[in-house]
């Protein structure tokens, strides 16, 4: 990373150098090659700045500026920064502005972004970032020709005076060169943090504080259900109750059961080595004494790649080589969670350890096998089956059977979800009505061999008897009906007449009653003795979520959003209880690359906040933390993600923040509730 000063500290002095205007200058000190100054902004639009017209400014080559501002105040400051391209330095074509707010009594980095870095083909969703710990990246319009920078200005958006002081004003060649960032225990090499590994040592001493805690906290345990709230009934099977205007799973033992659950429960943390071998200190050898730890599997793409179990590597470092790895997961695995207060194993799991105990477990069904799929212009992980299709229920009847036969009659087995985050289009800030009809407009997008296509002519010509009804209402020159057999493809939201619009949301409730109907049937052909979970929504719009309400026991939401940012409100509306199936807040304080600039300590606060939120929403009978490991920090292997969202990280040690989270959370669960 290069770092070029914005000012240079031998013309401070120069008349003219920089100005300010409605602002006074109390001092300004070198430091280093930049500076700390402390300025007073008097009214506003008080401005600091520099003006460049006989000499313009190049700024190609670098990325963003960086600097630090220190407000002393009790107060909010609003700031505005932009850079003119033109001799008028009230003329931002070409330009950038920004507006952003310094919170009181606050110092913190600031990065405005004018060109982003062009990183090498990675295969990473998380990149190392410019700066180790917390800093702000806010949204800025940019158009700027950095090679011909006249103007740049602070101006303060606040009218009473204020006093700010800036520090290490530069511009960033931001160069993602990827060597040696992950080390011999696959830790993120650049960083240093309390707790890191650097030695086998350090595992072994890592070992014996755990063992220490673990003993010291036994069992805040998975007690299965509340025993002060009354109890329900025994019953075969798991049901849900609704007590005191609050639902709630029901055990079969008949307590009242909310689930604090933990997702990806296994021990295949792995990752991608071979043709990245530059990015790690150490390359185990295939041939070595972990060579077996090497393995083969499709990717998310469909390729097959060679991964390797940096998990088991670690583990074999802590536990010895003579271990029986699989086991030593099993046995202190159930150990963490009997200690952290976890009564509920998650999606994604190791089938051995949900059946190797009593403590309840979901399961979860994909449909992704099934060969027809509706295409969809706006695409999450995965898009829907085609319901229409005659043999989408009996094709589902035989794969539920097989897989769910070891489950069905089981005690703790709670249900199943039947896939996950798939294509239903969506309603979020910045998208258009072709991400909302998104699901319907891909079938009129399709052939008509597509069976949603022949379906959804049907409709139209039920509704409108004739083509020129069905042109009026949408503005359309269909020859015939038969004109509809081709791909009809919508691009942009000005073709979407109101009635057009109105269709296409009744053929998305008819296409996701279909598929939640004929799931539901298939569920019941197959034995299922469990709770049809629903589809662990991502992207969602109304009529889809209605017409799951009515075929799931609970609907499953997966949201990453932070407590005070979640739609409550639309979950507590909805027909059925709710199911936080997927959520986690993770921090770059660690061994792996994280997205929030949070400290250890903030990040237990989100996750204790965003537990007693869930837990006091009337509608919401469950959270599932997403995962047991954090992912590994170059990726996990069989796709680009490297998040750091687990409990533990990847040389086996508790993230204590989050354990201590789930303990606080698991000791009052009932009484937060109720």
């Amino acid at each position: 990373m290069d770092l070029i000063p914005v000012l240079n500290n031998a013309q401070m002095g120069v008349p003219g150098y920089y100005y300010l205007n409605n602002a006074t200058l109390n001092s300004w000190v070198p430091e280093g090659s930049t500076q700390r100054i402390d300025v007073t902004f008097n009214a506003f639009r008080g401005r600091i700045g520099q003006t460049l017209t006989s000499s313009p400014g190049v700024w190609a080559g670098t990325n963003f500026l960086t600097f630090i501002i220190e407000n002393p105040q009790a107060f909010t400051v609003r700031m505005s920064f932009m850079i003119s391209t033109n001799s008028d330095p009230n003329n931002f074509n070409n330009g950038m502005y920004c507006e952003f707010d310094i919170a009181p009594n606050s110092s913190d980095r600031y990065a405005l972004y004018y060109s982003e870095p062009t990183p090498p083909d990675v295969q990473m969703r998380i990149l190392p970032k410019p700066f180790e710990g917390r800093f702000i990246r806010p949204y800025i319009a940019n158009t700027c020709n950095l090679n011909n920078i006249m103007h740049w200005r602070f101006v303060t958006l606040n009218s009473n005076p204020h006093n700010l002081v800036f520090r290490d004003f530069q511009r960033v060649n931001y160069s993602l060169t990827m060597t040696d960032v992950v080390d011999q225990y696959f830790q993120y090499t650049p960083r240093d943090w309390l707790g890191k590994i650097h030695s086998n040592l350090d595992l072994l001493a890592a070992k014996a504080a755990e063992e220490t805690n673990l003993s010291a906290n036994p069992l805040t345990g998975f007690p299965l259900g509340s025993t002060v709230l009354p109890n329900q009934g025994t019953n075969a099977r798991w049901r849900t109750a609704n007590y005191n205007n609050k639902w709630y799973f029901v055990h079969p033992n008949g307590r009242l059961f909310w689930s604090l659950g933990l997702n990806g429960v296994h021990d295949q943390n792995s990752t991608h080595i071979q043709g990245r071998e530059a990015m790690f200190e150490s390359v185990p050898s295939p041939t070595g004494p972990n060579g077996d730890l090497y393995y083969t599997a499709n990717n998310s793409s469909g390729q097959q790649v060679t991964l390797y179990n940096l998990l088991h590597h670690n583990m074999r470092l802590k536990y010895g080589s003579g271990v029986n790895l699989r086991n030593q997961f099993m046995t202190i695995t159930n150990r963490r969670l009997n200690s952290w207060g976890i009564n509920t194993v998650g999606a994604w799991s190791l089938e051995e350890f949900r059946l190797a105990n009593d403590r309840p477990f979901v399961h979860i069904l994909r449909t992704t096998g099934f060969h027809s799929h509706l295409p969809t212009p706006t695409t999450a992980w995965s898009t829907p089956p085609d319901p229409f299709h005659p043999q989408f229920q009996s094709w589902m009847t035989t794969q539920f059977t097989s897989e769910l036969a070891e489950f069905n009659g089981l005690t703790n087995f709670v249900g199943t979800y039947v896939d996950n985050e798939m294509s239903w289009g969506h309603t979020i800030s910045g998208g258009t009505l072709i991400d909302r009809y998104s699901l319907s407009l891909g079938v009129l997008a399709a052939p008509i061999n597509q069976p949603a296509k022949a379906e959804m002519i049907r409709v139209l010509q039920r509704k409108y008897r004739t083509v020129s009804r069905l042109n009026a209402a949408w503005r359309t020159t269909f020859s015939s009906f038969s004109a509809l057999n081709s791909p009809v493809v919508i691009t942009s939201p000005s073709q979407l007449t109101l009635s057009m619009q109105k269709d296409l949301k009744d053929f998305n409730f008819r296409i996701a009653t279909a598929y939640f109907t004929k799931v539901r049937s298939a569920l019941t052909a197959s034995g299922f003795t469990g709770l049809y979970l629903g589809c662990r929504f991502w992207h969602q719009v109304p009529e889809v979520v209605q017409a799951a309400s009515q075929s799931v026991d609970v609907l499953s939401f997966n949201n990453y959003a932070s407590s005070t940012e979640y739609n409550w409100a639309m979950l507590n509306a909805q027909r059925k209880p709710v199911l936080i199936s997927e959520w986690s807040v993770n921090t770059d304080e660690g061994p792996t690359l994280g997205v929030h600039g949070i400290t250890r300590s903030q990040r237990q606060t989100r996750i204790q906040a965003m537990l007693q939120t869930a837990a006091q929403q009337p509608n919401v009978i469950g959270l599932h933390w997403f995962e047991l490991y954090d992912m590994a920090t170059v990726n996990r292997g069989y796709n680009d993600e490297n998040y750091g969202t687990g409990a533990l990280t990847v040389t086996d040690s508790p993230h204590p923040e989050v354990v201590d989270a789930f303990r606080w959370f698991a000791s009052r669960i009932y009484t937060l509730r109720n």
